[in-house]
């Protein structure tokens, strides 16, 4: 299991606590792009489009808000990903 998984599974359990880095690491573990901005930081995923998050840099503890997009995301890429999966199956 990769870093970026376990800081996942971490954070499905606590979503407090976390820095802007670590939140980094879990959207570059799940393929995400990162798009440098003005006060905040934007990722977004080619298989999502539409969607996006965005994640302040400032340094220390970050809101909870940060984690639960990112949770929220990653499921959706995840839900996506087995529907295309199961699809392709049944042909």
């Amino acid at each position: 299991m990769s870093r970026g998984e376990k800081l996942l599974d971490r954070m499905r359990t606590n979503p407090g606590g976390w820095t802007k880095d670590e939140i980094e690491t879990v959207y570059n573990a799940h393929g995400f792009e990162k798009i440098e901005g003005g006060k905040h930081t934007k990722y977004k995923h080619p298989d999502l489009p539409g969607e996006f998050a965005t994640v302040t840099r400032s340094s220390g503890q970050i809101a909870t808000g940060y984690a639960r997009r990112a949770i929220e995301l990653i499921d959706k890429l995840r839900r996506q990903k087995e529907v295309a999966e199961n699809e392709s199956n049944e042909t």
